[in-house]
C-alpha cells in the first residue's frame, strides 16, 4: 500500500522501454498497480494489508509484516516461484525498506530492471545506495523521486514530447461520433510527434463540475496542453493539428479558439472582444479572417497550454482574497457570466493572451448541425450587405442529426419476361391455314 503512487512519468517511462507483457514484482501496491497493468505489464504485488487484496489488476501475495518488514520467511515463499523482469520496490508501507537487502541473492536481481520510489526519504535513499553497490553494473536514471536501476542492455527512453490532457464534458453517457474521430485523428498526428495523450470524459456530469474535475486532473497528471472539446461538437477531423499549428504560428499564444457559435438561432459567435467597457461578438473580426485577440470565448472546442490554467489559479486566489467571489473555483457561475467565460476572465486577467483562428470552423450538434454559415445567413436576410461566402461545415462522418440529401427520384421498373409459348397438348389440332381458315 503506497502513501504516495507512482509518478505519472515513471509510468510513461516504463511504458515506452519495456513491451507489452513485461512482468514486474511490486511490493506494496496501490493506485500505480492499476496504472501499470493497463498499460499492459503483468503485475505481482506483495502487500501487508489484506484490505488491499485484490484491489488492483494483480496477483496478491499476502505477506504481513514482522518487525520493520515483511515476514521473512513469507517473503520467501511468496516469491520463490515468480518470474518477473521488473522488481519495484515501493513498500512496505510506512516501515523501513532495508528488509530486502537481506533476500538480494534469491531475487537474482544482476539481470533485471529494480525501481525504488520515494528516494527522498532517507532510509529509502540509504537503500538505493547499498543496490548501487550491490549491482555496480547497472545505470540509473532518476525521474522526479524514483530512481531506475537498470542493466546496460536495457534502454530506458522517456517521453520527451509534450502531454495533452483531452478534456470532454459529456452530459450523457456518449461522445460524439465526430468527436471520436477527432480524437483518433489527433492521437496518430501526436504519436508522430512523440507526445503523451491522456483523454479525460466525465459522463453524466455537470459542465462546471466536470471542468473542475478534469482541470485538477491534468494538473495532478503534469500536462503541458489542454484540449477541451464538448462533446456535442462537429470538428473537422484535423481541428487538433490546425490549432496546434496556429498556436505554433502566433507569438505570444497562449490559447487559441476556433469559430462556433450558439446552438440555437441566430446562432451568434460565442468568442467575445473588447468594446469599451464591456464585450461585444466578434462577428466583424471573423469575417475580416485574420487570427485576432479575444477577451472571452466558450469552451466548445479550445487548446490551451498549462501556463493558462496557473494564471487563472493565480487570479482565483488574488479574487478570493479580495472577496470578489466566495471559493477558489476555476469554473463558477456569476450574474451574466457562464463558468467558461469566468475563466477566461481570470486568465486574462492573470495576463494569458486569447486567440481566435477565424479560419477554422467547428459547429455544434442539434437536430441539425449549426455553425457560422448559419449565423452569416441571419446576416444576409436581416442586415442587407457584402459577406463573405463560408462553405458549410462538413461533418467527418454521417450522423443521425445531420442534414439529408433529397432522395433520387423512382427509376421505372423493368418489363416483366414473358414466358415463350407452350407446346399444344397432344391431339390438338393443328389451326387451319389458307382461305378456309375464320376471318
Amino acid at each position: 500500500m503506497n502513501e504516495f503512487k507512482l509518478d505519472f512519468d515513471v509510468v510513461d517511462t516504463l511504458k515506452f522501454s519495456f513491451p507489452v507483457g513485461t512482468k514486474i514484482l511490486e511490493l506494496g501496491s496501490g493506485e500505480g498497480t492499476q496504472e501499470l497493468a493497463d498499460c499492459g505489464f503483468i503485475m505481482t504485488s506483495v502487500e501487508q494489508s489484506t484490505e488491499w487484496l485484490g484491489k488492483y489488476d494483480s496477483k496478491y501475495h499476502h505477506v504481513p509484516l514482522k518487525g520493520l518488514w515483511y515476514d521473512h520467511a513469507a517473503f520467501s515463499a511468496a516469491i520463490k516461484d515468480e518470474k518477473f523482469e521488473i522488481l519495484l520496490i515501493d513498500g512496505p508501507a510506512g516501515a523501513l525498506r532495508l528488509g530486502v537487502l537481506e533476500h538480494l541473492e534469491e531475487l537474482d536481481l544482476k539481470n533485471r530492471t529494480i525501481i525504488v520510489d520515494d528516494i527522498k526519504r532517507t532510509h529509502v535513499s540509504d537503500l538505493l545506495f547499498h543496490l548501487r553497490k550491490h549491482l555496480p553494473d547497472h545505470t540509473e536514471t532518476t525521474i522526479r523521486r524514483t530512481a531506475i536501476l537498470h542493466p546496460e542492455n536495457v534502454e530506458i527512453r522517456k517521453s520527451m514530447g509534450p502531454r495533452i490532457a483531452v478534456c470532454v464534458p459529456c452530459r450523457t453517457n456518449e461522445v460524439g461520433i465526430h468527436v471520436s474521430n477527432a480524437i483518433t485523428v489527433m492521437s496518430q498526428f501526436l504519436n508522430s510527434l512523440g507526445a503523451t495523450v491522456r483523454v479525460m470524459i466525465e459522463p453524466h456530469t455537470h459542465v462546471d463540475h466536470a471542468r473542475i474535475t478534469m482541470a485538477h486532473a491534468a494538473i495532478q497528471w503534469g500536462a503541458d496542453f489542454l484540449f477541451w472539446m464538448d462533446s456535442d461538437a462537429v470538428p473537422e477531423p484535423n481541428i487538433f493539428e490546425k490549432l496546434w499549428v496556429s498556436m505554433q504560428e502566433q507569438p505570444g499564444c497562449n490559447w487559441i479558439v476556433p469559430v462556433f457559435t450558439t446552438r440555437s438561432s441566430p446562432y451568434r459567435p460565442t468568442i467575445f472582444v473588447n468594446d469599451g467597457d464591456g464585450a461585444r461578438p466578434a462577428v466583424k473580426e471573423i469575417i475580416a479572417g485574420k487570427r485576432f485577440k479575444v477577451k472571452s470565448a466558450g469552451f466548445h472546442t479550445m487548446l490551451m497550454n498549462m501556463d493558462v490554467v496557473i494564471r487563472a489559479q493565480s487570479a482565483i486566489h488574488e479574487a478570493v482574497a479580495e472577496r470578489l467571489v466566495p471559493y477558489p473555483d476555476l469554473f463558477q457561475r456569476k450574474v451574466g457570466l457562464t463558468s467558461d467565460i469566468f475563466f477566461c476572465n481570470l486568465a486574462t486577467r492573470g495576463g494569458a493572451t486569447l486567440w481566435c483562428d477565424p479560419t477554422i470552423h467547428v459547429g455544434h450538434e442539434t437536430t441539425i448541425t449549426v455553425g457560422w454559415e448559419d449565423h452569416l445567413e441571419h446576416l444576409r436576410r436581416t442586415q442587407p450587405t457584402d459577406l463573405p461566402v463560408v462553405p458549410p461545415l462538413a461533418p467527418p462522418l454521417p450522423s443521425l442529426g445531420s442534414k439529408k440529401e433529397p432522395p433520387p427520384p423512382p427509376q421505372p421498373r423493368p418489363p416483366v419476361p414473358q414466358p415463350p409459348p407452350s407446346e399444344p397438348y397432344p391431339g390438338t389440332p393443328p389451326p387451319v391455314q389458307g382461305e378456309d381458315a375464320p376471318p
